[in-house]
């Protein structure tokens, strides 16, 4: 598919307008070098320049918009939240060295739930008051979110992290999760692990050059492999079974009662027209009882999905009386390179890879686990048994998953210093 791109620019301005041709293009690209325009100088109004990148794909139509070192007025984006009924194939919002004001997180929130938009790559583009897991909040398609060199701190982890824990709505759709070169330690990557406890979506995990040591990464890979749960694990999971018959039961009652509605309303507009005309009557009013409880249980699985437990009983096992997960097989992909990870960490790795082992040839799952893991620039031994394990078990990992899904046609490589 060819992508082709067009430069617009917006001049906001209060004595004059700006005439929007290549000269202005070409002193606009001087006028935002890194520097020069400050995310204060954006709040107050004082910014005249915007740059927008449009590219098209072959045939046209929108497919991504990008703003590169360039502001990002908030109101700019509220009026490209109107434009979105024109286009439905803008799947991709790129900002690169953006200057955001406090407020343009959450009309971005609000543009995603309105949009299409799959992709948003925020990149070197910190925002004053972070706050990116609003990003997260709400019912999208987001499936892609990269927020590499945005000063990101544990605090700021620890919020993304809670919004992609089940059963919030972006744990049911975000895949992949970029947060390299940050400022992440130890207490932003246990809050990670935890989310990855129950999370059944994330694919692709980024971490690469954070300040994560063993206690962090050795708290992620526990989440890979079995561990008991909590009695908070065990009440949640109660109380999401309860939650969700409780709203079944209300939508299947609502669902049936309209069926049965419009059954009686069909039959009486049958019975009001001519006999050559009721075969174009709706067959609803045809079925019988049975019939239209299993229409109505259909209707309301449409509605409101399957019911999707993380801890369900096919994900269990009971071990010394306690009850065990077997663990995360869903994460494909992770690259801790640039840490701070000591041979404590490639000895839970190892572990982590062979009960993943384990549980794939003890039980059917169509997950295949871990198939990459980056790990280099960490202070690890050259030579160490467990590394060379690990990446033998990745070899064969890649070997019996190339008849797998598409989405796992990874090239398998443990990098290491």
């Amino acid at each position: 598919m060819g992508i082709w791109k067009e430069e617009y620019v917006s001049v906001i301005e209060k004595a004059k307008k700006a005439k929007k041709d290549k000269s202005t293009i070409h002193a606009l690209r001087q006028d935002l070098e890194p520097g020069h325009t400050s995310a204060s100088d954006v709040e107050e109004g004082g910014v005249g320049l915007v740059a927008i990148t449009a590219l098209y794909n072959a045939n046209g139509r929108l497919v991504e918009l990008l703003f590169n070192r360039s502001p990002v007025p908030t109101m700019l984006i509220r009026v490209l939240t109107l434009c979105l009924p024109f286009q439905p194939y803008l799947n991709r919002l790129t900002v690169c060295h953006g200057i955001f004001e406090i407020k343009t997180l959450a009309a971005i929130s609000q543009l995603l739930v309105q949009s299409q938009i799959t992709e948003l790559y925020l990149n070197d583009s910190p925002v004053p008051s972070h706050r990116y897991g609003q990003l997260l909040a709400y019912q999208t398609r987001l499936q892609c979110l990269s927020l590499d060199r945005c000063g990101l701190d544990d605090d700021d982890c620890a919020e993304i992290a809670s919004q992609l824990t089940h059963p919030n709505p972006a744990s049911q759709t975000l895949l992949v999760l970029s947060m390299a070169s940050n400022n992440i330690y130890n207490r932003g990557a246990v809050s990670l692990a935890v989310m990855l406890r129950s999370n059944r979506k994330l694919r692709y995990l980024n971490l690469l050059g954070n300040q994560i040591s063993n206690t962090g990464a050795i708290a992620i890979f526990g989440s890979l492999m079995e561990f008991p749960l909590t009695y908070t694990d065990i009440v949640s999971k109660r109380l999401r079974a309860v939650q969700y018959m409780k709203l079944r039961k209300e939508v299947y009652s609502k669902c049936y009662n309209d069926l049965i509605t419009t059954a009686s309303d069909s039959k009486s507009e049958a019975r009001r027209k001519p006999s050559t005309r009721r075969k174009s009557v709706t067959t609803v009013a045809s079925l019988s009882p049975d019939e239209l409880a299993a229409k109505a249980d259909v209707m309301t699985t449409h509605l409101i999905g399957p019911y999707k437990e993380p801890f369900n009983c096919e994900a269990t096992f009971t071990k010394e009386g306690a009850v065990y997960s077997y663990g995360n097989l869903c994460l494909s992909y992770l690259n801790m390179s640039y840490n701070n990870l000591s041979h404590p960490s490639a000895v839970t790795l190892a572990e982590a890879i062979q009960a993943q082992q384990r549980i794939k040839a003890l039980y059917a799952t169509t997950e295949v686990g871990l198939v990459r893991v980056q790990l280099e620039g960490n202070p690890l031994p050259a030579d160490t048994d467990e590394l060379d394990t690990v990446q033998a078990m990745l070899d064969r990992v890649m070997l019996s998953g190339s008849k797998g899904r598409k989405s796992e046609k990874i090239s398998v490589k443990l990098n290491r210093r």
